[in-house]
């Protein structure tokens, strides 16, 4: 994301809010993830983004077993304190709206990708 994008989202309220207390519980319940979490953590603070996106975290932490951070992604799902919604690539590289399950078809489209998303609970 460019830093004028980053600017723009924090200053209209898009920037996630890390929920310490989520990233507690998990850490806690999964210590031999703390400093995947941790830096997760940090991650998100820095980035100012409205959702996590795997795709990006397998770019920020590239040593990073993909399996690790698939199961993190998870862990942090179950807190209850983020919800896990599904977004289409549209050809154009976008992300369509949310959808609350994977879409079986999407109009106009003969294939597509379906990313996974955690965004905060409002």
């Amino acid at each position: 994301m460019a830093e004028s994008e980053e600017r723009f989202m924090a200053a209209h309220g898009f920037a996630l809010a890390v929920d310490e207390s989520a990233l507690r519980e998990v850490a806690t319940g999964h210590p031999e993830y703390a400093t995947h979490i941790k830096s997760l953590a940090e991650w998100i603070e820095s980035h100012c983004d409205s959702m996590i996106d795997p795709r990006e975290l397998s770019k920020a932490f590239p040593t990073f077993d993909p399996g690790t951070l698939t199961k993190v992604f998870q862990l942090l799902a179950k807190t209850g304190r983020f919800r896990r919604v599904y977004k289409v690539v549209t050809p154009s590289g976008m992300l369509s709206a949310d959808y609350d399950e994977p879409p079986k078809t999407v109009p106009g489209q003969s294939s597509y990708d379906v990313v996974p998303l955690l965004k905060p609970r409002r």
